[in-house]
């Protein structure tokens, strides 16, 4: 099935809600996310109108100076729905193109929902509808980039917009893996999927995924997003499994040398 612009900019909308930075400024369809350079998604310029080009150079120069104020490295989210004009313009700047990333998406109804995943009885998954400090906590530990900013990780969370279930995976009452789960309309945004290193490879991501999957499907929502790492084959070949096709593709596009 061809994937439209509508469901781009719905999911790319999706992404900046279910991980608010902030700070946020605009220029038409053109929004500067900044949160203290933590994460590149929180801290990049979303372009969410493939047609708004009007002033384009006059608006890069805007976000450089924007970000070099804030003492961050001028940073652009390279979705499909960057102009062709930005595309060349920030490629003749100089901008430094990462790897990319994959977004993968998946339709839920009942049928669909995995069913047969393997469990264990000295295994338990609670779900809350609230952050609570514990999950915050097991989440900043489990994640290194993340570490010394639990509170703009709560900040950031807190600001997320749809309802919310936040599942935590325990063994013998030890938390071991995490995950989150965000309703907007009918679809599902699955993120912040992490697990205690001593436990990953394990099968706990697949049941977690488990988990979440059936929760939209009980909010009625019908399909279902998520982002991975191009390069993370093992979560590659899960998604796989449970069913997630390619959506689109993204990357970010920095340029460390501008002068702060």
């Amino acid at each position: 099935m061809a994937i439209t612009a509508a469901e781009i900019i719905k999911a790319e909308r999706m992404v900046l809600g279910c991980w608010r930075a902030p700070k946020i400024v605009t220029k038409g369809n053109w929004l500067l996310c900044i949160a203290d350079g933590l994460t590149g998604r929180a801290n990049s310029l979303f372009i969410l109108d493939p047609y708004d080009v009007a002033d384009f150079k006059e608006r890069l120069n805007w976000m450089e100076e924007t970000y070099r104020s804030e003492g961050l490295v001028p940073t652009v989210r390279l979705s499909p729905l960057v102009p062709r004009d930005v595309m060349e313009e920030v490629k003749k700047r100089g901008y430094k193109v990462q790897k990319p990333s994959v977004a993968l998406k998946r339709s839920l109804n009942i049928d669909a929902v995995t069913a047969d995943v393997a469990q264990d009885a000295t295994m338990t998954v609670d779900m809350m509808e609230h952050l609570s400090d514990e999950w915050l906590e097991t989440l900043v530990r489990f994640t290194p980039r993340f570490e010394g900013q639990a509170a703009l990780v709560k900040q950031m969370l807190v600001g997320v917009k749809g309802d919310t279930a936040y599942f935590a995976m325990r063994k013998n009452g030890e938390t071991i893996a995490l995950i989150m789960a965000i309703k907007d309309g009918d679809c599902l945004t699955v993120q912040n999927l992490v697990t205690q290193e001593e436990h990953r490879r394990s099968g706990l991501a697949e049941r977690l995924m488990d988990h979440a999957l059936k929760w939209g499907v009980k909010v009625d929502c019908t399909w279902c997003w998520l982002a991975v790492d191009g390069a993370n084959t093992p979560a590659l070949k899960l998604y796989d499994k449970l069913g997630f096709d390619d959506f689109y593709q993204y990357a970010y596009a920095s340029k460390p040398d501008t002068p702060q």
